[in-house]
């Protein structure tokens, strides 16, 4: 199991993350299936789900306070990387699963946002 430790790149994508011009959600017609359903998971103050934009916040927040990127192949493209985040989050301790891809264009695309089903 591979980790991303170069902390540049962990810095690279929470800058993506933050820029609604550097992050887009996978498309299914395009070969990049998602499962991103932010709406699903609890804001960490407890005040209700969260939005697309509070998603990719929250990601970018739990990189920059050094959770851990694991490195996965993706079926989809066939040979590319995606970075898996796993983490527990308030209000109720469950498990954010989180998957992005970092392009070769300097952008992110979220391909899973929910919580974790293991």
């Amino acid at each position: 199991m591979d980790y991303l430790t170069d902390w540049a790149i962990n810095l690279e994508i929470a800058s993506c993350c933050r820029d609604p011009d550097r992050r887009v959600i996978g498309q299914w017609q395009q070969g990049q299936p998602a499962r991103w359903f932010p709406g699903t998971v609890n804001r960490p103050d407890g005040t209700g789900p969260l939005s697309d934009n509070d998603a990719w916040e929250l990601i970018a927040d739990l990189i920059e306070a050094r959770h851990a990127l694991k490195i996965v192949s993706l079926d989809k493209p066939p040979g590319s990387a995606a970075y898996v985040l796993l983490a527990q989050i308030p209000p109720d301790g469950r498990h954010l699963y989180a998957k992005i891809v970092l392009t070769k264009s300097g952008r992110v695309i979220g391909r899973s946002f929910h919580y974790s089903d293991y």
